[in-house]
């Protein structure tokens, strides 16, 4: 039986985005640039633990990491409860968006001639934000020959699913979700922070 929806709570749920306290900058950065370019943010300094490395031959969910192969690199993604950077290439250069906090952008990033700022350009929206949660590809299924924890679904078999979490903190759960904030432009997504991991939806 299909469960209706409750439309009052839906919007009951939603935030209004206040424009000093979220930052939404892109740009774009060259291919050799890129590592001294991420390293400007000072990620030892700040909570954007979560890494995504995506290149031509593989995907690795990593724990505070920088890419080994810039060259090789596709896409990454750092993310955690200060922001959520993407980088993507194109050509021999990366574009990248950042969604977060104002405070940890660096200061040579938010005044370099090359960044955009959503709120300079779009001076009018007003963005409404409401949690969400997914669930991640697989149940746990304890430890392979190497000691790595290992998840499985059969629907992506061939998939490595690694996920860089404490299991004890997963306790009797066997999934894993990820958690993000929509960011709503007229009902609309317009911008996406994925914040962080736990064994519980929202």
């Amino acid at each position: 039986m299909a469960t209706r929806l409750n439309f009052a709570s839906l919007h009951a749920a939603r935030i209004r985005a206040e424009r000093d306290q979220l930052a939404l900058l892109g740009g774009k950065i060259g291919e050799t640039e890129l590592l001294t370019w991420l390293k400007t943010w000072k990620l030892d300094a700040i909570d954007l633990p979560w890494r995504l490395w995506e290149s031509i031959s593989n995907l690795k969910f990593e724990q505070a990491s920088l890419p080994t192969s810039i060259p090789l690199l596709e896409r990454g993604r750092l993310f955690g409860e200060d922001g959520d950077l993407t980088v993507r290439r194109d050509g021999n250069q990366f574009r990248w968006w950042y969604v977060g906090k104002p405070s940890v952008v660096p200061k040579t990033i938010l005044e370099a001639k090359e960044t955009s700022a959503f709120w300079q350009q779009h001076p009018t929206p007003t963005l409404h934000t409401i949690e969400q949660s997914a669930i991640l590809w697989g149940s746990h299924q304890g430890t392979d020959q190497d000691g790595k924890q290992r998840w499985y679904d059969d629907r992506v078999g061939w998939a490595n699913l690694a996920y860089p979490v404490d299991v004890q903190t997963l306790q009797e759960h066997r999934h894993i979700y990820i958690r993000y904030r929509e960011y709503l432009n007229a009902g609309q997504v317009a911008f996406v922070w994925i914040h962080g991991l736990g064994a519980k939806g929202n």
